[in-house]
């Protein structure tokens, strides 16, 4: 990130550049060793998705099946209004 194309670039622009090129690589390719965040979050939301599936009657399945799916269950739930 030396050089004369650097300074084109808008501090928004460095940032993701940074985020797009070094963040998610392994420090022994160079990177930082941060997560991949969007794989990161989608296997946390399947081991959430696992968990209501293998336990209905835990508190947290009848919250969230009361909030975002009360006339089915989580695997025929459709993204609603009041997704988040």
């Amino acid at each position: 990130m030396q050089g004369w194309k650097l300074k084109l670039l808008s501090h928004a622009g460095r940032e993701i550049l940074i985020k797009a090129n070094i963040l998610s690589k392994p420090k022994c390719e160079g990177g930082m060793g941060f997560r991949d965040f969007r794989a990161f979050n989608l296997a946390l939301l399947a081991k959430q998705g696992w968990r209501l599936t293998t336990n209905p009657s835990s508190f947290c399945e009848r919250v969230l099946k009361s909030i975002y799916f009360p006339a089915g269950s989580f695997l025929t739930a459709v993204n609603g209004a009041r997704a988040s």
